[in-house]
C-alpha cells in the first residue's frame, strides 16, 4: 500500500509525527530508523536520494519540538489535526505505533505521546 494519493503536506506532517515520537523518548534505536524508510517508502517520497532529503528536512522541521515532552505533544497534535478522514487517521496511528514498537520497548513518554497524539484524532 502507497500512500501517495496523500497531498504531499499531509504525507510529510505523517512523517513529521512518526519522527517526532522517535525522538521523544531521547533513544534512537537503529530498528526505529529503518522503520521510518519503510515509511518513506510507503509515502512514496521518491528516490533514496530525496527520502533521504524529506528525512533530514523532517528531522529539522521537528527538533525544536522533541526537547519539551509538552511542545512535543502540543506539536504531535497539531499535526495530527491536519488529518480529517478516519482512514488517514488510522493511517497516522498505526505508522506512529508501528515506529515506536519497532526496538521491542515503548517508554513511558513515547507511550504518552502516542496516547495523547492518537486519542486527539479520535471523532
Amino acid at each position: 500500500m502507497h500512500l501517495k494519493h496523500l497531498g504531499l503536506e499531509l504525507r510529510r506532517a505523517l512523517l513529521d509525527i512518526a519522527v517526532l515520537g522517535m525522538y521523544v523518548d531521547g533513544h534512537l534505536a537503529a530498528v526505529e530508523d529503518q522503520r521510518i524508510q519503510h515509511l518513506l517508502d510507503l509515502l512514496a517520497m521518491g528516490s533514496d536520494t530525496e527520502q533521504t532529503r524529506e528525512y533530514d528536512a523532517s528531522v529539522a522541521r521537528v527538533r525544536e519540538y522533541s526537547d519539551s515532552m509538552a511542545s512535543a505533544i502540543e506539536h504531535g497534535v497539531e499535526l495530527a489535526s491536519l488529518f480529517r478522514q478516519r482512514d488517514e487517521r488510522r493511517w497516522v496511528a498505526d505508522a506512529l505505533k508501528d515506529v515506536l514498537a519497532s526496538d521491542a520497548s515503548i517508554s513511558e513518554r513515547e507511550q504518552t505521546f502516542v496516547q495523547t497524539v492518537c486519542a486527539s484524532m479520535e471523532e
